[in-house]
């Protein structure tokens, strides 16, 4: 069973193996939360041009992943992909076998509202059903974007330092506001002490 956890990929690199259309999916969750990726194929789909990416046009090698913090296997060779997934066990570096639930980590399906991020993963087990548990959510709670949250941020503080008492309540109901009213609640408790 996998352990859910968000990590901060700004400083880890991560290694994508192959260059087809899953590998290419698969940068892209990567780079929506700003990470450093290598692709490593002979050959690559067109859409990989259009990204920030590094890219290096070889066949894998073993020790092409040294230096990586995270490695994907998405080769559409099984064996190939069995075989980084090894390199990596022998190296101690996370990876993902992108046609096995032989992984260190599975990469859930997440919601990104530039605030609010949500994953959801049914351990690699059966990912289309996570996939409709998304866009569930993301029709539910697309309103808690990053300026809804930044709002209530800062409502936080106000209540915790001047109605703590009364915040469980507060808190719930701000969650049924609009931005607007949520900053009419912020401006009813008037400025923050910054001390």
């Amino acid at each position: 069973m996998y352990f859910p956890i968000m990590i901060e990929l700004e400083n880890r690199k991560v290694a994508i193996i192959g260059g087809g259309k899953v590998a290419y999916r698969k940068a892209l969750k990567f780079l929506e939360f700003n990470g450093d990726i290598t692709i490593i194929s002979p050959e690559i789909i067109d859409e990989f041009k259009d990204l920030d990416i590094k890219i290096i046009y070889e066949d894998y090698k073993k020790e092409y992943i040294d230096g990586f913090d995270l490695v994907i296997a998405a080769t559409n060779n099984k064996r190939l992909n069995l075989e980084i997934s090894r390199n990596c066990e022998d190296k101690k570096i996370l990876f993902n076998n992108s046609d096995s639930i032989r992984s260190d980590f599975v990469l859930p399906s997440n919601i990104n509202s530039e605030g609010l991020i949500v994953s959801t993963s049914t351990n690699g087990r059966f990912p289309t059903l996570s996939k409709m548990v998304r866009e569930d959510f993301e029709e539910k709670y697309k309103k808690y974007d990053d300026e809804f949250l930044d709002n209530l941020e800062v409502l936080r503080k106000i209540v915790l330092e001047k109605d703590r008492e009364n915040s469980k309540k507060i808190f719930k109901n701000a969650l049924e506001l609009d931005n607007e009213k949520l900053l009419d609640l912020i401006n009813s408790y008037g400025e923050i002490n910054e001390d």
